[in-house]
Protein backbone atom coordinates (compact mmCIF):
# COMPACT_ATOMS: atom_id res chain seq x y z
CA UNK A 1 0.00 0.00 0.00
CA UNK A 2 2.30 2.52 1.33
CA UNK A 3 4.73 1.90 -2.90
CA UNK A 4 1.27 2.30 -4.39
CA UNK A 5 0.45 5.37 -2.11
CA UNK A 6 3.83 7.23 -3.03
CA UNK A 7 3.63 6.01 -7.04
CA UNK A 8 0.63 7.84 -7.29
CA UNK A 9 1.28 10.78 -5.79
CA UNK A 10 4.59 10.90 -7.51
CA UNK A 11 2.51 10.55 -11.18
CA UNK A 12 -0.14 13.32 -9.65
CA UNK A 13 3.17 15.91 -9.02
CA UNK A 14 4.95 15.01 -12.11
CA UNK A 15 2.07 15.33 -14.93
CA UNK A 16 -1.43 16.48 -13.52
CA UNK A 17 -0.23 19.57 -11.67
CA UNK A 18 1.97 20.89 -14.04
CA UNK A 19 -0.80 20.28 -16.45
CA UNK A 20 -3.21 22.00 -14.53
CA UNK A 21 -1.07 24.53 -14.35
CA UNK A 22 -0.47 25.06 -18.29
CA UNK A 23 -4.02 24.14 -18.83
CA UNK A 24 -4.37 27.61 -16.55
CA UNK A 25 -2.33 29.45 -18.41
CA UNK A 26 -3.63 29.13 -21.62
CA UNK A 27 -6.86 30.53 -20.15
CA UNK A 28 -5.30 33.73 -20.39
CA UNK A 29 -5.34 33.33 -24.17
CA UNK A 30 -8.19 31.20 -24.88
CA UNK A 31 -12.24 32.64 -24.04
CA UNK A 32 -13.41 28.84 -24.15
CA UNK A 33 -10.69 27.46 -21.57
CA UNK A 34 -11.38 30.54 -19.89
CA UNK A 35 -15.04 30.22 -19.92
CA UNK A 36 -14.32 26.67 -18.40
CA UNK A 37 -12.70 27.48 -15.71
CA UNK A 38 -14.65 29.42 -14.55
CA UNK A 39 -17.76 27.83 -14.23
CA UNK A 40 -15.01 25.20 -12.91
CA UNK A 41 -14.55 27.48 -10.17
CA UNK A 42 -18.39 27.81 -9.10
CA UNK A 43 -20.35 25.71 -6.79
CA UNK A 44 -22.68 24.08 -9.76
CA UNK A 45 -19.53 22.78 -11.64
CA UNK A 46 -20.58 19.04 -12.07
CA UNK A 47 -18.48 15.71 -12.27
CA UNK A 48 -18.65 16.01 -16.38
CA UNK A 49 -16.54 19.10 -15.69
CA UNK A 50 -14.33 18.02 -13.64
CA UNK A 51 -14.06 15.45 -15.78
CA UNK A 52 -12.67 17.26 -18.08
CA UNK A 53 -10.70 19.70 -16.70
CA UNK A 54 -8.89 16.74 -15.55
CA UNK A 55 -8.43 14.64 -18.84
CA UNK A 56 -6.89 18.20 -20.14
CA UNK A 57 -4.80 18.86 -17.75
CA UNK A 58 -3.39 15.17 -18.44
CA UNK A 59 -3.13 15.82 -21.88
CA UNK A 60 -1.26 19.24 -21.03
CA UNK A 61 1.13 17.83 -18.94
CA UNK A 62 2.23 15.30 -21.00
CA UNK A 63 2.88 17.78 -23.43
CA UNK A 64 4.77 20.08 -20.70
CA UNK A 65 7.14 16.79 -20.22
CA UNK A 66 8.35 17.04 -23.73
CA UNK A 67 9.53 20.83 -23.09
CA UNK A 68 10.94 19.91 -19.74
CA UNK A 69 12.73 17.08 -21.16
CA UNK A 70 14.52 19.16 -24.06
CA UNK A 71 15.18 22.17 -21.68
CA UNK A 72 16.21 20.24 -18.77
CA UNK A 73 17.95 16.97 -19.86
CA UNK A 74 18.74 18.04 -23.13
CA UNK A 75 20.59 21.49 -22.25
CA UNK A 76 20.38 22.90 -18.63
CA UNK A 77 22.12 19.74 -17.59
CA UNK A 78 22.59 17.33 -19.95
CA UNK A 79 26.11 16.83 -18.01
CA UNK A 80 24.03 15.35 -15.63
CA UNK A 81 23.55 11.78 -17.05
CA UNK A 82 22.81 8.04 -16.18
CA UNK A 83 24.77 5.38 -18.09
CA UNK A 84 22.33 3.17 -20.23
CA UNK A 85 24.88 0.06 -19.66
CA UNK A 86 24.45 0.51 -15.74
CA UNK A 87 20.39 -0.52 -16.05
CA UNK A 88 21.53 -3.81 -16.52
CA UNK A 89 22.40 -3.98 -12.83
CA UNK A 90 19.05 -3.56 -12.23
CA UNK A 91 18.50 -7.35 -12.58
CA UNK A 92 18.86 -7.63 -8.87
CA UNK A 93 14.98 -7.07 -6.98
CA UNK A 94 16.61 -5.40 -4.76
CA UNK A 95 18.72 -3.16 -6.11
CA UNK A 96 15.18 -2.33 -8.49
CA UNK A 97 13.40 -1.79 -5.67
CA UNK A 98 15.82 0.97 -4.11
CA UNK A 99 15.45 2.79 -7.51
CA UNK A 100 12.24 3.10 -7.88
CA UNK A 101 12.27 4.49 -4.67
CA UNK A 102 14.71 7.09 -5.91
CA UNK A 103 12.59 7.98 -8.81
CA UNK A 104 9.93 8.58 -6.78
CA UNK A 105 11.81 10.49 -3.77
CA UNK A 106 13.65 12.82 -6.32
CA UNK A 107 12.84 12.19 -10.14
CA UNK A 108 9.19 12.67 -9.87
CA UNK A 109 9.69 16.12 -8.08
CA UNK A 110 12.10 17.14 -11.00
CA UNK A 111 9.23 16.28 -13.15
CA UNK A 112 7.01 18.89 -10.95
CA UNK A 113 9.41 21.50 -10.44
CA UNK A 114 10.26 21.41 -14.13
CA UNK A 115 6.96 20.78 -15.70
CA UNK A 116 6.25 24.33 -13.30
CA UNK A 117 9.59 26.23 -14.83
CA UNK A 118 7.86 25.54 -17.73
CA UNK A 119 4.50 26.90 -17.27
CA UNK A 120 5.10 29.82 -14.62
CA UNK A 121 6.18 32.40 -17.81
CA UNK A 122 2.45 31.73 -19.88
CA UNK A 123 1.17 32.34 -16.23
CA UNK A 124 3.06 35.33 -15.24
CA UNK A 125 2.98 37.12 -18.35
CA UNK A 126 -1.33 35.99 -18.81
CA UNK A 127 -1.74 38.09 -15.49
CA UNK A 128 0.22 40.98 -16.04
CA UNK A 129 -1.67 41.40 -19.08
CA UNK A 130 -4.60 41.50 -17.30
CA UNK A 131 -3.63 44.00 -14.99
CA UNK A 132 -4.75 47.24 -15.24
CA UNK A 133 -2.06 49.34 -14.02
CA UNK A 134 1.99 49.49 -14.97
CA UNK A 135 2.45 48.83 -11.01
CA UNK A 136 0.92 46.21 -10.75
CA UNK A 137 2.57 44.85 -13.94
CA UNK A 138 6.06 45.58 -12.48
CA UNK A 139 5.34 43.86 -9.45
CA UNK A 140 3.33 40.17 -10.75
CA UNK A 141 6.86 40.43 -13.29
CA UNK A 142 9.05 40.50 -10.61
CA UNK A 143 7.07 37.95 -8.36
CA UNK A 144 7.01 35.66 -11.54
CA UNK A 145 10.54 36.12 -12.18
CA UNK A 146 12.05 34.89 -8.84
CA UNK A 147 9.31 31.86 -8.97
CA UNK A 148 11.10 30.88 -12.05
CA UNK A 149 14.45 31.35 -10.66
CA UNK A 150 13.53 29.23 -7.57
CA UNK A 151 11.61 26.39 -9.61
CA UNK A 152 14.66 26.40 -12.27
CA UNK A 153 17.08 25.56 -9.65
CA UNK A 154 15.30 23.46 -7.54
CA UNK A 155 14.67 21.65 -10.71
CA UNK A 156 18.19 21.01 -11.12
CA UNK A 157 19.02 19.96 -7.65
CA UNK A 158 16.18 17.66 -7.96
CA UNK A 159 17.17 15.88 -10.92
CA UNK A 160 21.09 15.97 -9.53
CA UNK A 161 20.02 14.01 -6.25
CA UNK A 162 18.44 11.52 -8.55
CA UNK A 163 21.21 11.10 -10.54
CA UNK A 164 23.23 10.28 -7.61
CA UNK A 165 21.01 8.23 -5.97
CA UNK A 166 20.33 6.15 -8.83
CA UNK A 167 24.18 5.60 -9.85
CA UNK A 168 25.23 4.65 -6.68
CA UNK A 169 22.17 2.11 -6.14
CA UNK A 170 22.81 0.60 -9.59
CA UNK A 171 26.94 0.40 -9.51
CA UNK A 172 26.83 -0.25 -5.75
CA UNK A 173 29.36 1.24 -3.34
CA UNK A 174 32.42 1.44 -6.65
CA UNK A 175 30.56 4.98 -7.55
CA UNK A 176 30.26 6.06 -3.31
CA UNK A 177 34.04 5.53 -3.72
CA UNK A 178 34.80 7.27 -6.52
CA UNK A 179 33.00 10.09 -5.27
CA UNK A 180 34.74 9.94 -1.90
CA UNK A 181 37.91 10.15 -3.87
CA UNK A 182 36.71 12.99 -5.98
CA UNK A 183 35.80 15.12 -2.96
CA UNK A 184 39.40 14.25 -0.89
CA UNK A 185 41.17 15.48 -3.96
CA UNK A 186 39.37 18.91 -4.12
CA UNK A 187 39.59 19.22 -0.50
CA UNK A 188 43.51 18.17 -0.33
CA UNK A 189 42.63 15.52 2.10
CA UNK A 190 44.70 12.40 2.84
CA UNK A 191 43.03 8.96 1.89
CA UNK A 192 42.06 6.59 4.60
CA UNK A 193 44.49 3.90 3.33
CA UNK A 194 47.72 6.04 4.59
CA UNK A 195 46.08 6.61 8.03
CA UNK A 196 45.54 3.13 7.80
CA UNK A 197 49.09 2.15 7.05
CA UNK A 198 49.94 4.89 9.92
CA UNK A 199 48.00 3.35 12.22
CA UNK A 200 49.42 -0.44 11.15
CA UNK A 201 52.98 0.81 11.89
CA UNK A 202 53.09 2.05 14.72
CA UNK A 203 50.51 -0.50 16.84
CA UNK A 204 50.30 -0.15 20.85
CA UNK A 205 51.61 -2.13 23.71
CA UNK A 206 47.97 -3.47 24.21
CA UNK A 207 47.84 -4.87 21.07
CA UNK A 208 51.23 -6.25 20.86
CA UNK A 209 50.51 -8.16 24.17
CA UNK A 210 47.46 -9.32 22.75
CA UNK A 211 49.13 -10.90 19.83
CA UNK A 212 51.43 -12.86 22.05
CA UNK A 213 48.61 -13.99 24.05
CA UNK A 214 47.20 -15.20 20.20
CA UNK A 215 50.07 -16.57 19.70
CA UNK A 216 51.26 -19.14 22.83
CA UNK A 217 47.05 -20.83 22.74
CA UNK A 218 46.55 -23.46 20.73
CA UNK A 219 45.76 -23.67 17.54
CA UNK A 220 42.96 -25.80 17.50
CA UNK A 221 41.36 -23.28 19.71
CA UNK A 222 42.29 -19.86 17.52
CA UNK A 223 41.00 -21.82 14.07
CA UNK A 224 37.20 -22.32 15.16
CA UNK A 225 36.95 -18.10 16.51
CA UNK A 226 38.87 -16.94 13.17
CA UNK A 227 36.48 -18.82 11.22
CA UNK A 228 32.90 -17.62 12.70
CA UNK A 229 34.86 -13.91 13.25
CA UNK A 230 35.56 -14.01 9.31
CA UNK A 231 31.96 -14.83 8.69
CA UNK A 232 30.93 -11.80 10.67
CA UNK A 233 32.91 -9.82 8.84
CA UNK A 234 31.77 -10.74 5.84
CA UNK A 235 28.33 -11.21 6.20
CA UNK A 236 28.15 -7.30 7.67
CA UNK A 237 29.76 -6.16 4.47
CA UNK A 238 27.88 -4.57 1.84
CA UNK A 239 30.44 -4.95 -0.41
CA UNK A 240 30.84 -9.12 0.22
CA UNK A 241 26.94 -9.08 0.44
CA UNK A 242 26.66 -7.51 -3.46
CA UNK A 243 29.62 -9.69 -4.64
CA UNK A 244 27.68 -12.75 -3.18
CA UNK A 245 24.48 -11.89 -4.76
CA UNK A 246 26.20 -11.29 -8.18
CA UNK A 247 27.85 -14.67 -8.34
CA UNK A 248 24.84 -16.48 -7.57
CA UNK A 249 22.94 -14.77 -10.51
CA UNK A 250 25.51 -15.62 -12.56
Amino acid sequence: MKDVTSTSFGLVIAYLLPGFAAFFAASFWSPPIADLFSKFLEAESNIGRFLLVIVCSLIAGLEVTIFRWLFFEKWLCRKTRLDRAKFAHLGIEAKLIAFRAAVDEHYRYHQFWGGMAIAIPFIGVGAATSSATVLHRALICGTFLVLEVVTIIAACSAFQKYVDSASNIMEGFDYAQRMGETTDRRLGTPGSASTGAETRTTPSSASASAAKTAVAAPEKMIKPETEDSCAVTEASTPEAAIGSAKSQKD
